[in-house]
């Protein structure tokens, strides 16, 4: 379930206030939405892409190895 998803289903399903315009959600809702999103996303897909962008590498490159290979696979290409 993606945030589109849950802020698209919000506003369908009306939980939300009308003022003439549409009240953004409140903020303690859009952090239950991120939090419901990160639950579903794998712990190792996280690491993996941490390493894949170099973010999170060892010092000294002893995980240089991470940040190459297979360019489809590259975490951080993707938009």
């Amino acid at each position: 379930m993606s945030l589109k998803w849950q802020y698209m289903e919000w506003m369908v399903k009306g939980r939300h206030k009308m003022t003439g315009q549409v009240r953004w959600p409140s903020l303690t809702l859009l952090c239950q939405w991120v939090l419901d999103v990160w639950a579903v996303i794998p712990e190792s897909l996280v690491v993996k892409s941490f390493n894949k962008c170099s973010i999170s590498n060892a010092l000294y490159g002893t995980e240089d190895d991470w940040s190459s290979g297979d360019a489809s696979s590259d975490a951080c290409d993707r938009h």
